[in-house]
C-alpha cells in the first residue's frame, strides 16, 4: 500500500518511515501559520483596517512595508541563527506572527490598529515571521529533512502554504475577528514545539540509518569472508606450523595467502576488523 501510494504523482516521495514522517509534521506549523496570517492580511486587513482607516489609497504602501522588513531583515536573522540556532529564530517568527493575532483579540479592529503607528507595525510583524518563513523555515527543512526527500518536502511546503492562504481568503469573511485571530495565535503557538520536536525526530532518524549501514556492512563483511573459501577460523586451524594457531595477523594473513590468495586474505582480514 506505502508502495502504490509513494508511486502516485501526488505523493511522490513520501516519507519512508515513521521519524521521517514526525520531521515534516513538526515543521507544518511554520508554514501553516504563514499561510493563515497572510490569508489575514489580504482578506481582511488591508481591506477591514488599512482601507477604512487610511484610506484605499494607502494600502499599496502599507503592503510594501511588510516586503521591505522581509527583505531587510533576511540576512541579520540567517546571522542570528548561526550564532544561537534556528530554534530561537523559530520562536521569534512565532512570536511576530502570534502577536498579530493577540493585537486583534485585545484592541479589536478599532482606531488603534488603523492608525498609522498601528499599521506600520503590524507590517513590520509580518515581514519579520515572514523572513522567518521565508529563509530559517527552508534552512530547517535542509538540515533536518533526509536528502533523498527534499524535493517532496519542500513541494510539500508550497503546497500547505498555498492552501491555507486560498482557504483563509475565502473562509475568514465568514468567521468573526476573535475566531481570526485566535486561529493565527494558535498555530504559532506550534511553531517553535514542533521544530524542537522535528529535530529530534531527524537526530533520532539519522542514527537508526547509521546503525542499519553499519549493521549491513558488517552483514557483507562476514558474507564475504565464508565465501572467499578461507574463513578465518580456517586460517587459525589448517594454516599454522604443527597446528598451533598463529599468534599475529601476519601469520595469519601468510597462511590465508598461501591456500586462498590475496582477495581472500583482503577479506578475512577486513573480517577481523570489523569483528
Amino acid at each position: 500500500r506505502a508502495a502504490l501510494l509513494r508511486g502516485s504523482p501526488f505523493l511522490a516521495g513520501a516519507p519512508r518511515n515513521r521519524r521521517e514522517s514526525w520531521v515534516h509534521l513538526g515543521l507544518l506549523p511554520i508554514s501553516v501559520t504563514f499561510g493563515i496570517t497572510a490569508g489575514f492580511l489580504f482578506g481582511f486587513y488591508y481591506q477591514e483596517t488599512v482601507a477604512r482607516y487610511r484610506g484605499a489609497s494607502a494600502v499599496g504602501l502599507v503592503s510594501s512595508l511588510g516586503s521591505a522588513v522581509c527583505a531587510l531583515a533576511s540576512i541579520p536573522l540567517s546571522v542570528l541563527s548561526r550564532r544561537v540556532g534556528k530554534g530561537p529564530v523559530v520562536a521569534l517568527g512565532s512570536a511576530c506572527f502570534g502577536l498579530i493575532g493577540a493585537l486583534y483579540l485585545l484592541l479589536g479592529n478599532g482606531p488603534v490598529l488603523g492608525s498609522w503607528g498601528g499599521v506600520v507595525a503590524l507590517n513590520a510583524l509580518m515581514g519579520l515571521g515572514r523572513a522567518v518563513w521565508e529563509n530559517t523555515n527552508k534552512a530547517c527543512h535542509a538540515d533536518l529533512v533526509d536528502p533523498a526527500e527534499l524535493p517532496a518536502a519542500f513541494a510539500h511546503m508550497y503546497m500547505v502554504t498555498g492552501g491555507t492562504t486560498f482557504l483563509s481568503l475565502f473562509v475568514f469573511p465568514s468567521f468573526p475577528l476573535w475566531i481570526m485571530a485566535l486561529s493565527i495565535v494558535l498555530s504559532a503557538a506550534l511553531m517553535g514545539p514542533g521544530y524542537y520536536r522535528a529535530k529530534h525526530h531527524a537526530a533520532a532518524s539519522r542514527r537508526a540509518s547509521a546503525h542499519e549501514v553499519f549493521s549491513a556492512s558488517r552483514d557483507q563483511a562476514t558474507v564475504g569472508t565464508r565465501s572467499s573459501g578461507c574463513s578465518v577460523m580456517g586460517c587459525f586451524k589448517d594454516n599454522s606450523p604443527g597446528g598451533s594457531k598463529p599468534t599475529s595477523r601476519t601469520e595469519m594473513l601468510r597462511g590465508c595467502i598461501d591456500e586462498g590468495g590475496a582477495e581472500a586474505a583482503a577479506g578475512s582480514y577486513g573480517a577481523v576488523l570489523v569483528l
